[in-house]
């Protein structure tokens, strides 16, 4: 029996992150480049985020595919492949800020961190400088703090996965968060909203958390 022709075949879906691993453990060096594909884009804006530096963000993200290469033989078939690297990438980049000893603003336009406006016709151009006073507050927390509030507001990674990036606990995820969120508040005055203050979501997960 003949095949069909490949235009009238249903769409072919990708291979799985845990059968490229295997194949590459395997000696097949494409199936990693594929995994490279896969995440490589996601990778550089998880790093541009945190090292605010093109060259930086390129050096970490080159530097994460290539120890995750290395590790692969300790991957845990599984898990959540993209999870495990992004840590990889993480602890990079915050070696990267150490070294550097500089401390860096979310992205204006990727921050969850809302300015209370009216609809007035200059809200577009005070909404412009309040997302720079955002910034400036952003850059004045610990390092500690800024990583677990961008893995939380931008990546929206859970509790349990902010814990494995970064190898602390959850209790300690929820106290730098608390805190991050404290100063911005203490730092921005009642002039934002912050999106991220204990919603109902957060305060269920918390409670989860604390269960598990």
């Amino acid at each position: 029996m003949s095949e069909a022709p490949l235009s009238e075949r249903g769409p072919v879906s990708e291979p799985a992150d845990d059968l490229l691993i295997s194949q590459t453990l395997s000696g097949d060096q494409k199936s990693y480049e594929i995994l490279v594909k896969r995440y490589q884009k996601r990778v550089h804006r998880l790093a541009q985020r945190l090292v605010r530096d093109a060259d930086a963000a390129d050096d970490v993200a080159q530097e994460a595919f290539i120890r995750a290469y290395y590790a692969l033989s300790r991957y845990e078939q599984g898990r959540n492949f993209y999870f495990w690297l992004s840590r990889i990438a993480v602890n990079l980049a915050l070696n990267h800020l150490s070294r550097e000893k500089r401390l860096v603003a979310l992205p204006e336009d990727d921050t969850n961190l809302d300015p209370a406006l009216s609809t007035d016709p200059t809200a577009e151009a005070d909404a412009s400088q309040l997302k720079a006073r955002i910034g400036e507050a952003i850059e004045k927390l610990p390092l500690h703090q800024r990583s677990v509030l961008l893995l939380r507001a931008q990546e929206g990674l859970s509790y349990q996965e902010i814990a494995r990036n970064l190898d602390i606990s959850i209790g300690t995820v929820m106290s730098r968060l608390s805190r991050a969120r404290q100063a911005l508040k203490e730092l921005l005055g009642d002039t934002v909203n912050l999106k991220g203050c204990r919603s109902d979501d957060e305060r269920s997960e918390a409670k989860e958390s604390r269960r598990s």
